[in-house]
């Protein structure tokens, strides 16, 4: 149990010297914005593009954009 604890213990030690200081700053808050669908089936976000369900063509939708997610919502919330 001793060798155990201690090999443990060491890789524990490994990854506490890789971790980096958390950011000083909060995340970006969250941005809300009314796009609409293309013809294409696609909608652009902040410079890059999408593909939602066919049925939404010509339909404006609001997409909440996160720190790592997107989320698109159709109709009001």
């Amino acid at each position: 149990m001793r060798r155990r604890n201690e090999t443990r213990r060491v890789r524990i030690a490994t990854e506490l010297a890789a971790l980096r200081p958390l950011p000083a700053l909060p995340l970006s808050p969250m941005r809300e914005l009314r796009v609409r669908v293309s013809r294409f089936s696609t909608i652009q976000v902040l410079g890059n593009t999408y593909s939602v369900p066919s049925r939404l063509l010509g339909v404006a939708v609001v997409v909440r954009v996160r720190a790592e997610t997107l989320s698109v919502q159709v109709g009001t919330p």
